[in-house]
């Protein structure tokens, strides 16, 4: 069935009319071609005196007046709901209006409305798909902006259900539209390359991370996003960190403590004094760092803050474990893991200090029940030295135990991992 805007242009042209002969003394030739292109509606005054200058009577047009009229109050009234917090009920009012979507509607507009219904009524799938539709329907427009937070938003959305991979592959896409656009002022770039490092270090791509992280810090800066700042620098000092190239590390954890200071974002602070403690005791200095993670210990707002004490608690146990303080590695890490059940990369780092801890106080039982549960965390991180490293634990107190063969699988699996490291 023809729209408004399509029966006037089909009328016009069978009288062999220009827009301009249609609208001279009315409205602009302009407004015509908004009309007959559905973008704007005529009033019931124009209307009139467009169908008698087509020579048909206003009630031609009476039932797509009304049928437009109709499907404008339904958005509008969706669009109340979903200021209103009611997704479910604004959810099947846009629904009718995208099949197919009305002519005087912008498609990516309805699509964007409707992944946000999705995505706050966590129906995570539905909502990827239209985001995936705003991109399609605003690259179609050239409007770049709108296809750049489609991708972010797909990103986030991956991320919520840990799919690091997908996410990475939309904010990717979403640099590589800002890359081709260099004169877009978009906020929300700064956002994307946060995110692109924070993916690459979950995935153990710290060089990648780093990258990203230094074309974020400068949208920060520029944008004076403070606390993004503060995040971007604690994520940089982090890779370097793992990097090796402590010193780096520990400078931009200190400027990310000033920021976080200025803004009073505790926790922030409490993670970048741990992560100095990191530092010191990957640097190999367990003695300064053993001293810096116990301040951290003691500390009263890391003590109020349970992740950041489990996290100290965890790293405290690792340097005495260098430092073969056996009872007290073996306090610090059970207390750890009991403090933080749910953080895979603690849990590893704490049992493979309790494993090592026992066995060297030649209780294999204990280190084998320790390598056992961090080997349980093993498939949630990329950590393949710890993962080793407990296998090797096992293998040994497996053979501690009289179980000979189960020890040698055990090692051969450590020397596989050892040959596929190279």
């Amino acid at each position: 069935m023809d729209s408004l805007g399509q029966k006037i242009r089909n009328l016009r042209k069978e009288r062999k009319m220009t827009q301009l002969a249609l609208a001279r003394g009315l409205v602009t030739p302009s407004m015509i071609s908004q009309i007959e292109s559905d973008k704007a509606t005529p009033s019931q005054e124009l209307l009139e005196q467009l169908a008698a200058r087509l020579g048909v009577k206003p009630s031609f047009f009476a039932d797509d007046i009304h049928h437009k009229t109709d499907l404008v109050q339904a958005y509008r009234r969706a669009k109340q709901l979903m200021e209103a917090e009611n997704y479910a009920a604004a959810l099947p009012l846009l629904q009718t209006l995208t099949a197919p979507v009305p002519p005087q509607f912008r498609e990516e507009v309805l699509f964007l409305d409707l992944a946000q219904c999705y995505e706050r009524l966590q129906q995570y799938g539905d909502a990827a798909n239209m985001y995936e539709e705003v991109v399609r329907a605003s690259l179609e427009r050239d409007d770049v902006p709108r296809a750049v937070h489609a991708y972010f938003h797909l990103g986030q959305l991956e991320r919520r259900q840990s799919r690091w991979g997908v996410a990475r592959m939309h904010w990717q896409r979403a640099a590589e539209l800002l890359r081709r656009h260099p004169d877009l002022n978009m906020p929300i770039a700064m956002k994307i390359y946060a995110n692109l490092g924070r993916i690459h270090m979950q995935l153990r791509q710290f060089e990648v991370a780093l990258e990203s992280y230094r074309r974020a810090v400068v949208l920060a800066e520029r944008y004076q996003a403070q606390l993004d700042h503060a995040m971007i620098l604690h994520g940089m000092g982090a890779a370097y960190i793992e990097l090796g190239r402590y010193e780096l590390g520990e400078d931009k954890l200190q400027e990310a403590i000033r920021i976080y200071d200025v803004i009073r974002h505790q926790r922030g602070i409490n993670q970048c004094h741990v992560n100095i403690g990191i530092g010191l005791r990957r640097a190999g200095k367990f003695v300064e760092a053993k001293e810096k993670l116990s301040w951290c210990i003691e500390h009263r707002e890391i003590r109020l803050d349970v992740l950041r004490l489990a996290n100290a608690l965890s790293e405290r146990a690792a340097c005495c474990l260098e430092l073969e303080q056996w009872d007290e590695a073996i306090a610090d890490a059970k207390e750890a893991v009991l403090l933080d059940k749910d953080t895979p990369e603690l849990q590893l780092l704490a049992r493979h200090t309790l494993a090592v801890a026992y066995m060297h106080k030649n209780e294999p039982q204990l280190a084998l029940e320790n390598a056992n549960l961090g080997l349980q965390c093993s498939a949630e991180t990329h950590d393949m030295t710890l993962v080793s490293g407990l296998y090797s634990v096992r293998a040994q107190a497996l053979w501690a135990l009289g179980d000979a063969a189960s020890a040698s699988a055990d090692a051969i699996r450590v020397a596989n991992m050892a040959l596929s490291a190279y």
